[in-house]
């Protein structure tokens, strides 16, 4: 249904799985609903191993991408940072410790959909906590 002429959703805020050490980020959107992603809001703490982080986020249909977004910031060893993606006019660095990263506004995905992290150079100590997303929710 068009957004236009879709009625309203109920709005929810879920904390997702916290993945182990050294593990990115994934959640699958359940049968049955659809979302309008609103924030998806996480902290990194990486490990000691010195070498430079960027991060990503990824939505995908359950096998094809369909858009990778990330963030300019060069996370280092031994740093906790919190990554807020959302439909932000502006990103980068506005807060110390808290980074801001844009996708376009009104991405509703359905049943099987994913979104998950990406980080070039992760490492096995590098640790995210349990995601938590906003979205707008309708039956499927």
């Amino acid at each position: 249904m068009p957004e236009a002429t879709r009625p309203s959703g109920r709005i929810r805020v879920i904390v997702g799985t916290d993945p182990a050490a050294g593990a990115e980020i994934l959640e699958t959107v359940p049968a049955g609903v659809q979302w309008r992603l609103i924030a998806i809001h996480a902290a990194l703490v990486t490990d000691a191993t010195v070498i430079n982080r960027v991060v990503a986020l990824v939505l995908d249909d359950g096998a094809n991408i369909f858009l990778f977004t990330g963030s300019s910031y060069i996370q280092v060893a031994s740093q906790f940072i919190h990554y807020t993606f959302g439909a932000f006019s502006r990103q980068g660095d506005t807060l110390v410790g808290a980074i801001l990263c844009g996708y376009p506004e009104g991405i509703v995905i359905g049943p099987g959909f994913r979104f998950s992290t990406v980080m070039v150079n992760l490492q096995a100590g590098d640790d995210w906590g349990p995601p938590i997303y906003m979205v707008e929710e309708w039956p499927a």
